[in-house]
């Protein structure tokens, strides 16, 4: 049986790690000023909660060497991605007049979208796409199988 790189195992668990979260938040009601009825973003907490199952899944079947799983949460992780770097600039230059729901979503959003990267650079790496039948040289074996 071969050995599954240390890629797949990092990429994965970052993967899960960040659907987790925002699932968790979501389930939870953690923050309340996030995800209270009224509140914040209490009227799409359904569609962070899908998003974070669906990356969740998504690397899971990863882990279980799907081409087209990979490939999906490799696409799909640019959503996080964006959204870190748009949160990372709230941050920085208008914290003071965010409201309190954009106070933990802010964050929420930057170490989401980076455990996301994380995991879009980990699982892109040569060893971890030879090891879900991704061709090395490109997309082809995901795009024609």
């Amino acid at each position: 049986m071969e050995r599954r790189p240390w890629t797949i195992e990092a990429g994965v668990a970052c993967g899960i790690s960040s659907g987790a979260v925002w699932l968790t938040s979501v389930l939870a009601g953690v923050p309340p000023a996030l995800w209270a009825h009224g509140a914040g973003y209490g009227h799409v907490g359904g569609l962070f909660a899908a998003f974070g199952v669906l990356m969740a899944l998504l690397s899971l079947a990863t882990l279980a060497r799907s081409p087209h799983a990979w490939l999906l949460l490799e696409l799909l992780s640019v959503i996080p991605a964006v959204a870190a770097v748009g949160g990372g600039s709230a941050i920085v230059t208008s914290w003071r007049t965010l409201s309190a729901a954009d106070h933990w979503l802010m964050p929420l959003c930057v170490i989401t979208g980076s455990a996301q990267v994380a995991a879009m650079v980990l699982l892109n790496r040569r060893p971890a796409r030879r090891w879900c039948h991704v061709d090395p040289e490109g997309y082809r074996t995901v795009f024609w199988m």
